[in-house]
């Protein structure tokens, strides 16, 4: 009985030799080997082992922390090394997303929490994307619906960590918006900020704005080069940021174009421009009407007034810096620079000449008179103004009405009812109801309207020259670009 039940014994252990051996080769089970020579030549005798399933004493292998984690959707787009991204897949969660973050635009987005959500929307509908969360640690991104943005959408964020549908934690995200970037408001790492910001655009995000502050100090400038510095931005520089210099580099492009008589290349110089200057509009001022005028350009391949348009955002933009230096605590010295570099190159633009050199043979092209000169800008920079959704508009429009009503004084008995339109305009510059903007604005166009009209008898009767605005022809096409303002 003792030597078969020894034999027995053999056997049974033998079998478990080769069923161990069968599962450590082909399981996920791990074996913890004595030395690196007893597991390499473990691996050696079992080809078929699986070296990630085993390790050597005290060197045990960490777990992947990424195990149980939520599933992701892998996005393709790949706008550079790092262009990849994942978006969170879970059961709160939906997106539709075409193309990178250069579409973000026709993104979408399934509201959560509806934290900011308007009347016309409920929680579970698909909403417009504002804020997009950019993790620092992986490559997961996570769409904000307008409608879940609060707090700059972290309130989601914690929200989906407590569900277990995302990767990352809150706090390793920035939300970055295509429009107006706050770092000191999200994080003091400006260099984890920066890194986010060189994600979004590695994912083809717009080159959008970042202002910067630190003690007061202010630093306005775009993606691009705050990414490039890594978030150490060069406060009270003396000149202008990467975004200004590209504003005031542009406008001279698109001025000495013109003078050159290259109309073809100005447009491409103040489109750029006007692109700048929607990207820094609450620091430059309010382009609307600038961009507009350019897409009516392009559209009727028409350039004839390009050069007028140029001059005018110049003076705009100069303008507008001068009223700014006057303010303490105004940030347009962030993007132009605590010197007066800007401000030089500005005022010279505003007063360029922009008439290409006179062919041979070629008469002088009629112009404007100086009070005709004056009374346009007046009128145009009150329209403008009145375009304005924020800042001193009203401000604005009344130091242009005394200007005005100044310049006009002298026309009164040439143009029928001015001088009841001129008091209208008195009266409404001292109004104070909440629609004071409106009152004023309809009033300017009441003169204006008065001047215009006028304007078009004299072409009518084919006068050539007026005493007070000068060349007709030139003051009515004036007056006709103005009604599109």
């Amino acid at each position: 009985m003792g030597l078969e039940r020894t034999n027995r014994i053999r056997r049974m252990a033998s079998s478990l030799v080769v069923t161990a051996t069968e599962i450590l080769g082909s399981s996920k089970i791990g074996f913890e080997f004595p030395s690196q020579d007893a597991m390499s030549k473990y691996l050696k005798d079992h080809p078929k082992a699986k070296k990630e399933n085993h390790w050597v004493q005290d060197q045990k292998p960490k777990k992947n922390l990424q195990e149980n984690t939520p599933k992701t959707e892998e996005k393709t787009e790949d706008s550079g090394k790092t262009g990849k991204f994942r978006v969170p897949e879970h059961k709160l969660l939906k997106f539709k997303m075409d193309g990178d973050l250069g579409n973000l635009d026709n993104w979408r987005a399934r509201i959560v929490l509806g934290n900011s959500m308007g009347k016309d929307k409920k929680v579970g509908d698909m909403d417009e994307i504002g804020y997009v969360a950019i993790s620092t640690v992986n490559d997961e991104i996570l769409p904000i619906a307008r409608a879940d943005e609060h707090r700059a959408g972290y309130e989601l964020l914690y929200h989906l960590q407590e569900k277990g549908a995302i990767r990352s934690r809150p706090q390793d995200f920035i939300t970055l918006f295509n429009g107006n970037n706050y770092p000191h408001y999200t994080t003091k790492d400006t260099k984890a900020y920066a890194s986010a910001v060189k994600k979004w655009l590695a994912c083809g995000g717009p080159n959008a704005c970042v202002h910067s502050q630190k003690n007061g100090k202010n630093y306005v400038t775009d993606m691009e080069e705050y990414a490039a510095l890594g978030g150490d931005v060069p406060y009270e520089q003396k000149g202008p940021s990467k975004g200004g210099r590209e504003i005031l580099d542009h406008l001279e492009g698109a001025i000495r174009s013109l003078k050159e008589g290259r109309d073809r290349e100005a447009l491409e110089h103040a489109k750029k421009l006007a692109d700048r200057l929607e990207v820094f509009g609450s620091y430059t001022g309010y382009p609307k009407v600038f961009v507009d005028e350019l897409d009516r350009m392009e559209k009727d391949r028409d350039t004839s007034g390009l050069g007028k348009a140029v001059k005018a955002v110049a003076k705009d933009m100069w303008d507008h810096l001068k009223e700014e230096r006057a303010y303490k605590y105004s940030y347009a010295p962030g993007l132009f620079g605590t010197g007066d570099d800007a401000d030089k190159r500005l005022e010279k633009a505003a007063g360029a000449d922009i008439e290409p050199p006179k062919k041979e043979g070629e008469t002088e092209r009629p112009r404007l008179s100086d009070v005709g000169r004056n009374v346009v800008d007046h009128l145009e920079k009150a329209a403008k103004a009145g375009t304005q959704e924020f800042g001193r508009g009203i401000d604005r429009m009344k130091d242009s009405a005394m200007d005005l009503i100044l310049d006009l004084q002298p026309m009164m008995e040439d143009v029928d009812d001015l001088g009841p339109a001129l008091e209208r305009l008195h009266r409404a510059m001292a109004g104070e109801d909440s629609d004071e903007i409106q009152q004023v604005l309809f009033s300017y166009n009441g003169v204006k309207n008065l001047l215009h009209q006028r304007l078009r008898k004299l072409m009518v009767d084919g006068v050539v020259k007026d005493k007070h605005f000068g060349d007709v022809k030139s003051a009515f096409e004036e007056f006709e670009r103005l009604g599109q303002i």
